[in-house]
């Protein structure tokens, strides 16, 4: 049993951390000037294309922070698929498109079951969004974060996500 916390007396947590973890130092080498460049870019490319581009410019984003971002000495990569990063954009745009539609034409039923079912979908959607995948240069290991509330006994690596080598990741 234990004491109360009002009472004064110190509570010892137990460490959820394992006891044989190793710590991987993280450093980030892009600069200012490299990144305007890229943000630039997509800038103008998005207002080109009235906000088409978008997917590919999040791309760019991420390509350019994991590239720049060391753990262990070995630089991440984004390998994010861009087909599916374009369709969701869609989805989301002909989601809108059918929720203005029905908003112009007075069907408020209509209306009312799209933001039901939008807001059914924020959870699938937040996870699918949550999910990433990295590989460090000459890791032994592909990892990736579980969907929200998932539950599982898949091996966890050193990253502190989902193991795909069945837990012996070797980083290089």
């Amino acid at each position: 049993m234990h004491p109360h916390p009002a009472s004064g007396a110190a509570e010892s947590a137990p460490s959820s951390a394992p006891r044989d973890t190793e710590a991987y130092p993280l450093e980030f080498t892009g600069s200012a000037g490299a990144y305007f460049r890229v943000w630039i870019v997509n800038l103008l490319l998005c207002c080109v294309t009235v906000g088409i581009y978008t997917p590919w410019a999040r791309r760019r984003t991420a390509q350019y922070f994991y590239s720049n971002t060391l753990v262990a000495h070995s630089p991440l990569e984004f390998t994010g698929r861009l087909r599916s990063m374009v369709l969701g954009f869609v989805l989301v745009l002909l989601l809108l498109l059918a929720r203005d539609i029905a908003s112009i034409t007075g069907q408020k039923l209509v209306v009312t079951l799209l933001l039901l079912a939008a807001a059914a979908l924020v959870p699938w959607a937040w996870g699918s969004a949550m999910r990433f995948r990295f590989r460090a240069a000459g890791a032994a290991c592909v990892c990736s974060l579980p969907p929200v509330g998932a539950r599982s006994t898949a091996p966890v690596g050193p990253c502190g996500c989902w193991c795909r080598c069945g837990g012996s990741c070797s980083w290089a």
